[in-house]
């Protein structure tokens, strides 16, 4: 279970589960079309509450240019996929996150505002009385909606709801039942998306004459590791 973390400056960034890499050495294909192979196979599949969406990241800072990679995003689990060339080589990469939620204090202070408003306008439309009993049926009905959400098939308000600033953490924290079903999903959306990326950047390859090559762990402790003792200073003799 995620929990919320407090604080202006954070933001919701991912925090990579997993990071995969395959090189093919001469291979040149289309960073376009692979995506919309794996874009075709999901559709078929019809994830329930999965987003698909094309994300330009920067190779370096702000004046540096942008590469494309492609998005699926189901509940806060996300798959990164990038296919480009790397000098007279080809590679294929992804990375399985977790974004985390995120509250901050300016978003906390606006919804108790907001709720404080609506609750006063209540009470001077319909009484401290009558306006007391609506704002308490309202939230009740509400609360019953949203935590049988999955039963009645709302898969697309379940997703709305998750990216929703604050209240998604509300909903998620306390009115979004945990079940073994939900546990279940998720790992099916994990397997099935794995398989759907390795099984086409293999077709890809075949198709141009190349050898099948395993992707390999990416190994990115191994390399943060590297990089820190690379920046000591060399001892004195």
């Amino acid at each position: 279970m995620t929990f919320p973390t407090f604080g202006i400056w954070r933001r919701k960034k991912p925090n990579v589960l997993d990071y995969k890499t395959k090189l093919i050495d001469g291979l040149q294909c289309s960073t376009d079309e692979f995506y919309k192979a794996i874009e075709d196979d999901l559709a078929v599949r019809e994830v329930p509450g999965l987003a698909i969406s094309r994300e330009e990241f920067f190779e370096g800072g702000l004046m540096s240019i942008k590469r494309v990679y492609l998005r699926m995003r189901r509940e806060r689990l996300v798959f990164d996929v990038c296919s480009a060339p790397f000098g007279k080589t080809w590679f294929f990469s992804y990375r399985f996150a977790e974004i985390p939620a995120c509250l901050m204090v300016w978003e906390l202070l606006l919804v108790l505002a907001i709720l404080a408003a609506i609750v006063f306008g209540y009470i001077l439309l319909f009484g401290p009385l009558s306006g007391g009993i609506i704002i308490g049926t309202t939230i009740l009905g509400f609360g019953v909606l949203l935590r049988n959400s999955l039963a009645l098939e709302f898969y697309g308000l379940d997703d709305f709801l998750l990216r929703v600033p604050v209240f998604g953490i509300v909903y998620e924290t306390l009115l979004r039942t945990e079940t073994y079903y939900r546990e279940d999903t998720r790992v099916m959306y994990m397997t099935l998306v794995r398989e759907i990326i390795e099984a086409r950047s293999a077709e890809f390859a075949k198709e141009k004459g190349f050898a099948l090559t395993p992707f390999v762990d990416a190994a990115p402790d191994i390399y943060r590791k590297l990089g820190a003792l690379l920046k000591q200073p060399m001892p004195t003799p």
